[in-house]
């Protein structure tokens, strides 16, 4: 006979089911939402630092144009006093760097990602033009104003790339600061000397200097001074936040002070008319500043660089890092989620076969013929067989646990009870501990005499065990009686009604001396009786 704890325990795992998928979806499901977010989060800061990276490569380009543009200013100017071959070629190869920064495929990458595109066309056809324009249509004065108009622009340009690149939003103190220096004080460091360079060289180149220019060219003297001492500050607050921002800033740069101070020395000697450099050689000298400044720059945004890729590879490895962490958090959860859900089904499913089952003989109860007798009803209708249902007794069990003590009483119930097993052992055979010393059995049977034969069968299995007992007057030996119901035709017969007349064939074989099986076919009964 296979026990099967199914009816019992198929409600309690449904249960348990849905105690595990909620257990485990819904923290899973809340612990995705927030690393999400987390994600997410960090998704955004990697796309804010790419769109910073873009920045500096745009800044670089604006800058490179912005330093070759006041070289074509300065040459430009100088050009009206002196018209040598040596500075029209170098304001001839100004121009082709600047043009340059903004026809190469990378700026019009740039510009796209950046929106700038038609400011950076609107600068190139300007400086085109007014580079083209003849000497004549235009002063010294003018020419100088409408470069400058050009290289304010540029500069503001730098400004809006810094804002839409969110360089100008970097959250890092030392980027930042960077940003800072490469954005606007070098910018406005190079635009204040190269203002000094080309009002030098041309008050140089001609010989004399109108009070205008001369009023503006101490004005620009002192805003470098002033610009030099804010650039000063910016980078000794920044030699103390990293050792290699240090050394890119200033190991590589211990002449500038230097360069710059001789520079700012032979522009002040020209309001006092001792100077005697010549207006190339001034030319030259700032340009040396300029450029000074622009390796300070290039060096700038290179650490900037590798500040912002660095970044990015500890956002990806963050990123990484989550995905690592959240797979095996969720893993977790369900390895102990269904680890619990296994403890627990098993647990249900050993209390319903223990809720099931008699413990001293591991018989199924009388709970499990309940769960049972209306399923193998119908399956006896179905296939269109009888059932016989037998309930037996051992004789004088009392006297037997007077006689031999209880503990030989329970092996003496446990040997019977394998006397059962060995007596009913098809399919569809079915046997139960009933309670004290009664077991019953049902099972298949097509007529009366099979019944019977089923009985006497058990009855024989019982009385061969040869289990000693004096106190039995039919036998010396543990015997059983046993009375069987046969029911030809299954109907609409319950438990009860079976049970009962069972009992009531026991009870005659009792009575008729012991010992013996007495079985009977029961008559089906009507519907309504049922």
């Amino acid at each position: 006979m296979n026990l099967s704890v199914e009816p019992v325990a198929k409600n309690p795992e449904r249960w348990l089911l849905w105690r595990f998928l909620g257990a485990t979806l819904v923290p899973t499901i809340l612990l995705c939402l927030s690393i999400s977010f987390g994600m997410l989060s960090i998704h955004k800061q990697y796309l804010f630092t790419q769109k910073e990276i873009v920045g500096t490569h745009a800044v670089h380009h604006l800058f490179m144009a912005l330093t070759n543009l006041q070289k074509i200013r300065g040459l430009s100017r100088m050009l009206y006093w002196s018209d040598t071959p040596d500075l029209a070629v170098r304001r001839q190869e100004s121009m082709v760097e600047f043009k340059n920064q903004f026809i190469t495929p990378q700026w019009e990458k740039l510009s796209a990602q950046l929106g700038v595109e038609k400011e950076g066309a609107t600068i190139l056809l300007e400086v085109h033009d007014l580079y083209n324009a003849k000497n004549s249509t235009l002063s010294e004065e003018e020419l100088y104003a409408r470069y400058t108009v050009i290289i304010e622009k540029i500069h503001t340009l730098i400004l809006i790339v810094a804002d839409r690149s969110n360089l100008v939003l970097d959250p890092d103190f030392e980027t930042y600061s960077l940003m800072e220096l490469s954005v606007k004080q070098i910018p406005d460091l190079c635009e204040a000397f190269a203002t000094i360079r080309g009002l030098g060289s041309s008050m140089l180149a001609k010989g004399y200097s109108t009070e205008e220019e001369g009023m503006l060219f101490q004005k620009k003297l002192a805003i470098s001074q002033d610009q030099i001492r804010k650039f000063e500050r910016t980078k000794s607050t920044l030699n103390t936040t990293n050792p290699e921002t240090k050394f890119s800033l200033t190991d590589k740069h211990r002449n500038l002070d230097h360069i710059a101070a001789s520079f700012l020395q032979a522009s002040s000697s020209l309001r006092k008319e001792q100077s005697s450099l010549s207006a190339e050689g001034f030319f030259r000298q700032g340009t040396a500043v300029i450029n000074t400044f622009a390796e300070i720059f290039h060096s700038t945004v290179d650490r900037m660089g590798i500040l912002l890729r660095q970044r990015l590879s500890d956002l990806r490895r963050l990123l990484l890092l989550t995905v690592i962490i959240s797979a095996l958090t969720i893993a977790a959860i369900f390895y102990f989620a269904l680890s619990f859900y296994r403890l627990q089904q098993n647990a249900s499913r050993e209390l319903a076969r223990i809720s099931i089952t008699d413990p001293l003989t591991s018989l199924p109860n009388r709970r499990y013929l309940t769960m049972i007798f209306d399923r193998e009803i119908h399956r006896a209708r179905r296939d269109g067989k009888g059932l016989a249902f037998g309930i037996l007794d051992i004789d004088f069990f009392k006297r037997f646990n007077d006689t031999y003590g209880h503990h030989e009483g329970d092996l003496a119930l446990q040997k019977v009870a394998g006397a059962l097993k060995t007596a009913l052992q098809r399919a569809g055979d079915f046997y139960f501990r009933f309670g004290g010393e009664e077991f019953c059995f049902m099972c298949n049977a097509t007529t009366l005499t099979e019944a019977e034969e089923t009985g006497e069968r058990i009855r024989a299995a019982v009385e061969q065990l040869a289990i000693e007992h004096r106190e039995n007057s039919a036998s010396p030996v543990v015997t059983i009686s046993l009375g069987v119901a046969f029911l030809p035709e299954a109907t609409t017969e319950n438990l009860d009604y079976m049970i009962k007349h069972a009992d009531n064939l026991l009870y005659e074989a009792k009575d008729n001396g012991r010992n013996q099986c007495i079985a009977v076919a029961l008559t089906p009964r009507i519907p309504h009786d049922h």
